[in-house]
């Protein structure tokens, strides 16, 4: 990619020193001239990145320099850890704050079709168990399902 922006940005000096070059010429009897000289300086500017030894047209399908294959399921189920990963996070920092203890947290979450997110259920393993799922229902909202993981 870096050389498709040396290419693209050797392009746009050029153009602007051929317009620069027009609007100053001293007359028409230059015409020929300046378009040879800056047609072969365009040449040279849009080749030199490529003659360089680094050019590639081979763009990796994913954005990343490792040329890897795309693959949606892997991507979709790695957000989806991190996002549980996340409110899980998110869960055991309010029972620490609302000093309740516990000794396990999960979650489980759906993404839709619009990317949007739903909590599943958070389990929760701890002998404060309804405080628990109280307090994180009041600050994550009613409609969750908390589940209790039975204590070994």
């Amino acid at each position: 990619m870096d050389v498709l922006e040396k290419m693209v940005f050797s392009a746009c000096l050029v153009s602007c020193a051929v317009a620069l070059a027009d609007a100053l010429k001293p007359s028409d009897k230059f015409n020929r001239q300046l378009k040879m000289i800056f047609s072969a300086l365009f040449l040279c500017g849009l080749l030199a990145p490529a003659v360089s030894g680094s050019f590639s047209l081979d763009l990796p399908v994913n954005g990343s320099a490792d040329g890897g294959v795309y693959n949606e399921i892997d991507t979709d189920a790695e957000l989806k850890k991190a996002i549980e990963d996340n409110i899980r996070k998110t869960a055991e920092e309010i029972l620490r704050q609302d000093e309740i203890s516990f000794k396990k947290v999960s979650v489980s979450v759906n993404i839709n079709e619009d990317n949007s997110i739903d909590i599943n259920e958070i389990c929760i393993c701890s002998s404060e168990f309804e405080k628990a799922a109280e307090s994180l229902r009041s600050q994550l909202g009613k409609g969750i399902r908390v589940t209790e993981i039975e204590q070994d």
